[in-house]
């Protein structure tokens, strides 16, 4: 069987969708999310005998090549494919990461591109919060101005996607002087930056409080990890996050797992 790889297009969406479900996954199944992907980054389909064996997604963060997805129908794993598409959308990187399955194979798959795994990123789920810091709704290319501000890296368009659908992004604090600034959809908090400084615990729980989210994808090492724990969250699933870059400080945020 001759298998080639190739960019996506929007007539393998139902192809991509087909291989998500096989594979027990449904970000392959979200539409706007993958045409996200093709406009900012790149998606890649495996392709045999006409049929779709499997994608892979990547985009750039800052100046990180982010590996959004990488999935292979389960009848065509352990024959190359996934090192394919791997080796097609990081072409040229040098610095990347994911937030990677945990299954066994994801790893050392991830490993052998030369990414560590450094934390767990968890899946929590949780009651609403009581009111905490002052927040203000901001217009997303706003937040994002910020966000480019304290890290250098652009994420508007990611923002235009995180608050679509009746989302929002905030400010934790004031719009002109905000502490952290954050993108809320579908009742969960899918992404937050802080301000260097500022209490990351605070923002995560203002943010949390604000938007009600009942879901949230928060590094281990998180210091807000406890704080939710205690106010009886609890962990539904986690993956992993893995980078070939050094990190001398521990993540603040809140980690989109497709996007980061």
């Amino acid at each position: 069987m001759s298998t080639y790889v190739r960019d996506a297009t929007e007539d393998d969406l139902p192809g991509i969708a087909d291989v998500s479900v096989a594979s027990g996954t449904d970000s392959g199944t979200d539409v706007e999310y993958l045409r996200h992907l093709m406009r900012d980054g790149k998606v890649a389909v495996a392709i045999a005998n006409g049929r779709p064996l499997g994608f892979a997604a990547a985009l750039l963060v800052g100046d990180v090549t982010m590996l959004a997805d990488l999935f292979v129908r389960r009848d065509a794993q352990s024959a190359g494919v996934g090192r394919r598409l791997l080796d097609y959308v990081l072409a040229g990187s040098t610095d990347r990461m994911t937030c990677a399955s945990h299954d066994p194979r994801a790893i050392a798959l991830y490993t052998r591109a030369g990414m560590t795994a450094r934390w767990a990123l968890l899946y929590l789920s949780g009651p609403a919060l009581r009111p905490g810091g002052p927040t203000n709704p901001i217009p997303v290319e706003q937040a994002a101005a910020w966000e480019h501000r304290w890290t250098g890296a652009d994420r508007k368009s990611s923002y235009r996607y995180w608050a679509a659908d009746g989302g929002a992004a905030l400010a934790v604090g004031t719009p002109d002087e905000p502490q952290a600034v954050a993108a809320v959809g579908r009742r969960e908090l899918r992404h937050l930056a802080v301000a260097p400084g500022a209490d990351p615990t605070a923002a995560v729980r203002a943010a949390l409080a604000a938007s009600r989210a009942g879901r949230v994808f928060l590094p281990s090492v998180h210091p807000a990890l406890a704080s939710l724990l205690a106010d009886s969250w609890r962990i539904t699933d986690f993956d992993l996050y893995m980078t070939s870059v050094a990190r001398t400080t521990e993540p603040t945020g809140v980690f989109h797992p497709g996007l980061a």
